[in-house]
């Protein structure tokens, strides 16, 4: 059970325009969140959440999978590279 603090009593409204709105939907439903979760969201973390610890492995990761590639001309790998930098821009 969440505590007082942690439950969602309150209601804003807030002005936007039509493109406004258009925008932050899109974002909303590519981070598979409800248009308010994202908002809250957005405006708690605005930036100054450090990079989750995944984020630096992959990196590393695909930079080994193309130096492997590279030297080996491995058409295989990459088409795998290609998807593993796609996941990692879909977490940024």
């Amino acid at each position: 059970m969440r505590s007082e603090d942690e439950k969602k009593s309150l209601v804003k409204s807030i002005k936007m325009t039509k493109n406004e709105e258009t925008v932050i939907k899109e974002k909303a439903k590519e981070h598979n969140k409800s248009f308010s979760r994202y908002m809250v969201d957005a405006a708690v973390n605005d930036g100054d959440k450090p990079l989750p610890p995944q984020i630096p492995v992959m990196v590393t990761n695909i930079v080994n999978k193309a130096e492997e590639i590279a030297k080996q001309k491995n058409r295989r790998g990459i088409t795998a590279l290609r998807k593993d930098v796609e996941k990692l821009w879909s977490m940024l």
